[in-house]
């Protein structure tokens, strides 16, 4: 007795083609949005917008996949008193987007 025959799936090089291009756009796509993330959160820090606290803890996992750039975790992030126009809210706000890992502590407006 002969097994049944299992039909194999049949697709042409052009929809082979078209899937390879979808998924490497969305890739491209996902690596973009990621280095802007590292940037904007590399601005934060040397702004002083937000400084990570340091602690003997182990530092969280990086949401997002930011890991695989390099990119490290802050378990606690102060944020100092705002010296400028914007409201210490705006910059809680902002800190905790580009942190969402991190702890955030406001500190006093000097």
């Amino acid at each position: 007795m002969n097994p049944p025959h299992r039909p194999w799936y049949q697709f042409s090089l052009r929809t082979m083609l078209i899937v390879m291009v979808l998924a490497s756009a969305g890739f491209g796509y996902w690596v973009h949005w990621s280095r802007v993330w590292i940037r904007q959160r590399h601005e934060a820090l040397e702004s002083r917008l937000a400084i990570p606290a340091i602690e003997d803890t182990v530092r969280p996992w990086v949401p997002g996949g930011l890991w695989l750039f390099g990119e490290k975790g802050a378990s606690v992030i102060y944020i100092p008193g705002s010296k400028c126009d914007v409201t210490d809210e705006e910059n809680e706000a902002k800190v905790r987007v580009l942190f969402p890992e991190a702890k955030v502590i406001m500190g006093p407006t000097w």
